[in-house]
């Protein structure tokens, strides 16, 4: 430690260490009180792919970079999951990200220092020494349009020694806003801080895991009744996925979109009392059929009537609702426009869309260009023109459903 801060006399030795303590328990501090504010952001709800993106921004605010990528390890390969810059919102680039296999090149930067643990530094002359034996990835360039000049990288590893993954930090700024290259003083600070962090990812990964697990376990308990008609699984698991997309197009809070994630797969849960001859039947249903079928939706409602929590209670308006009408011709109770609950709405043109592209026993499957038109025909007449509007703007990741 004295060689390193060039000091020989022992009181300053003792001093130095002194300060360097204080920094550290700073940043540490500075740090999770950041982690604090993106939990408070993303409402302890976003998933995993922007809750990374606000822990690597904190971690460039926090070292005044100007940028930044992460990557964590999935499925034992490490990918790209985050870009930042300051001053841009790049959320709709982070949330891509989670669904594309996009690694770093081979001899880079990353890929270097995810295999030796060593953080190491880059700049565009080549000047540092150590940072010249490895390339520079072109990830932050290609995606924010700035271009990097100093970099500097840190493995994120947890207490019981296993690697999260990396981080990279591009362009730290001087005192006057010019880029400046990452000093050695920086690595200290950035490793401290990359391990609080790689606790924090580890937690939000694991989150994430838990998530998944409660939400397939909705799904089949919800696909119970519409097993029983002869549907497939995949029908409830596409219909949740649909309803997220169109309320993540309407830009709802988090808390919302996950609540309408699991509300909507229980739309249907009122066949489960109502007599296989009607639910199971293969062909077309008689007036009076019709009329038993309705009635899934008051029984729906009262089997998920007073469960309490916010997620039940949204599944029971979805199931009393989701066959209402914005004009009013729907039912069970003739309810229009905006009297319809919001999740109700969005679950009916889900519901719809599915039902169009999915074979029936009396009829064909629509092409999914033609249940867009269905869709696009029926807006201010059976669905809500806003609902009908986000759902549109979203048909690259609608369709991305189906093809999967």
């Amino acid at each position: 430690m004295a060689e390193d801060l060039g000091l020989s006399d022992p009181v300053d030795r003792g001093r130095a260490m002194d300060k360097t303590a204080d920094r550290d328990g700073r940043n540490a501090a500075g740090l999770r009180r950041s982690l604090r504010q993106v939990d408070a952001e993303s409402g302890g709800s976003a998933d995993l792919s922007e809750t990374l993106g606000l822990i690597l921004r904190a971690l460039a605010t926090k070292e005044r970079a100007q940028g930044g990528t992460l990557y964590v390890y999935r499925d034992g390969r490490l990918r790209f999951v985050a870009a930042h810059v300051d001053g841009s919102d790049l959320s709709d680039i982070n949330r891509e990200l989670g669904s594309q296999d996009l690694v770093p090149d081979q001899d880079s930067l990353v890929n270097f220092v995810a295999r030796t643990g060593r953080t190491m530094t880059f700049t565009r002359s080549g000047e540092g020494g150590k940072s010249a034996v490895v390339g520079i990835e072109r990830d932050y360039d290609a995606l924010t349009g700035h271009r990097t000049e100093s970099a500097l990288a840190v493995r994120l590893d947890c207490l019981d020694g296993r690697s999260i993954g990396v981080l990279k930090l591009v362009n730290r700024l001087g005192a006057h806003g010019e880029i400046v290259p990452f000093a050695g003083e920086e690595w200290r600070d950035l490793q401290l801080l990359a391990s609080i962090a790689a606790i924090a990812i580890d937690k939000s990964q694991a989150q994430e895991q838990m998530r998944w697990k409660h939400l397939e376990t909705t799904l089949r308990l919800s696909a119970a009744a519409e097993l029983r008609a002869g549907s497939m699984f995949d029908h409830v698991r596409r219909l949740s996925k649909l309803s997220a997309l169109i309320a993540k197009s309407l830009q709802l809070p988090n808390a919302v979109m996950d609540r309408v994630e699991y509300a909507s797969p229980m739309h249907d849960i009122g066949k489960t009392r109502l007599p296989d001859s009607v639910v199971a039947k293969p062909g077309v249903l008689t007036e009076d059929e019709h009329r038993t079928m309705r009635k899934h939706t008051l029984i729906g409602a009262q089997i998920l009537s007073g469960l309490g929590g916010d997620v039940l209670e949204m599944a029971r308006h979805v199931a009393l609702s989701h066959h209402e009408r914005w004009d009013g011709s729907g039912y069970p109770r003739g309810q229009a426009r905006e009297d319809i609950p919001l999740s109700a709405r969005i679950v009916a043109v889900a519901d719809t869309f599915d039902a169009l592209v999915t074979e029936r026993s009396y009829r064909s499957p629509y092409p999914i260009g033609a249940a867009f038109d269905v869709v696009r025909t029926e807006r201010e007449k059976l669905f809500d023109p806003d609902v009908t509007r986000a759902f549109l703007q979203a048909e690259d990741r609608v369709r991305a459903v189906y093809e999967a």
